[in-house]
């Protein structure tokens, strides 16, 4: 326009059709002043922008702890697996995610702690039972050595000695065959601990009068002969009837009997009643004997343990009479213990579980 020489407008049309319009006018002081922003535009837009930088910052940050607790449990986790996990995630979905996420790193450490320690136990247990078979397997090869070395040595001697004049032939066979005797009691004993460990389940359990097998083993001990003469008594009432099986109480309680006679030095012993509930009788064998040393309770129940090992040989125990009497308790339900009585002596308590009406209660 040639009468505004200081604006400039022109417009053309390109071959696709648009139209491009151009404009121009000089940059003068007042149109310098007319496009410029106001200071307070500024202000407003520094401090929004501030605002922001700083919300994005903290929310930024309370975003990431999830993010670095998480790194810092799987670097923890990954190098020390006995680290003290903490837990202390915000309360947010993330949080609720990473909170389960320890949970699952816990039931499986704990689970693996619990399978290894059952690997322990089981390597523990089968270690401690392959060395009581060995000790066993060991007592028994010595225990049974000792009778057929004495019956072997009493027979060399009369068959390489003819010539033996008949008074020490008998007296050579009479040794031998005490000793056979005391060989036959201690395999006919390991036969029965034998039954009793591995087929206790199979045990025939029976209502057993319990007064009237004691007065039975009163009556027959005048048959049977004791080494040191020991007198048994008893206080048992009448209609005690127990659960149990008849032949290995009996046996039981010849068993405690010989014990007393063989190793309590006392003149009398006996068995009673101490208490009894809605479930067992409690029993209390005893001996007016020595008693013996604390140190040996604890193994009065193990195969062919012997105090005074000499003696026992002598008077001929198998040492496997107190463990008969241990399983048979323990097959039949009850328990036993054994204590110094006092003033001296000792004592066997043991129970038996009381025969009833109902046959599913004696279980």
């Amino acid at each position: 326009d040639k009468d505004n020489p200081y604006y400039y407008f022109g417009a053309r049309t390109s071959s696709d059709g648009k139209i491009y319009v151009h404009t121009a006018m000089p940059y003068t002081l007042s149109l310098t002043q007319s496009m410029a922003v106001d200071e307070s535009l500024w202000i407003i837009i520094i401090a929004l922008a501030a605002i922001v930088s700083v919300i994005a910052y903290f929310t930024t940050r309370y975003l990431g702890k999830n993010i670095s607790l998480l790194h810092d449990f799987a670097n923890r986790a990954a190098s020390d697996k006995d680290f003290n996990i903490d837990d202390d995630f915000p309360h947010d979905e993330l949080g609720d995610i990473s909170r389960q996420i320890i949970s699952l790193y816990r039931e499986k450490m704990e689970a693996n702690e619990r399978s290894e320690r059952e690997h322990r136990i089981a390597i523990k247990a089968t270690e401690e039972k392959i060395s009581v078979t060995k000790q066993l397997t060991n007592n028994i090869n010595h225990e049974l050595k000792t009778p057929v070395g004495v019956i072997k040595g009493y027979l060399d001697t009369i068959a390489d000695h003819p010539e033996m004049d008949e008074a020490s032939r008998t007296r050579f066979i009479g040794k031998a065959q005490e000793h056979m005797e005391r060989l036959c009691n201690m395999l006919n004993d390991l036969s029965t601990i034998t039954r009793l460990e591995e087929g206790g389940s199979g045990v025939m359990r029976e209502r057993v009068d319990f007064h009237e097998l004691v007065f039975n083993v009163a009556a027959e001990l005048k048959n049977i002969n004791l080494t040191n003469g020991i007198k048994f008594t008893f206080d048992i009432p009448l209609d005690c009837y127990v659960v149990g099986n008849y032949n290995l109480l009996y046996g039981m309680l010849i068993n405690l009997i010989r014990n007393a006679d063989f190793h309590s030095h006392g003149t009398d012993c006996g068995i009673k009643i101490v208490k009894q509930n809605s479930r067992e009788y409690v029993f209390s064998f005893y001996d007016n004997g020595n008693g013996v040393e604390e140190e040996h309770l604890p193994h009065l129940f193990d195969r062919f343990y012997r105090i005074d090992k000499g003696r026992s040989r002598k008077v001929g125990g198998t040492g496997l009479g107190l463990p008969i009497v241990k399983n048979t308790i323990n097959v039949l339900g009850g328990y036993i213990r054994v204590q110094n009585n006092k003033p001296h002596g000792l004592e066997f308590r043991f129970s038996l579980i009381k025969w009833t009406a109902n046959p599913n209660k004696q279980k």
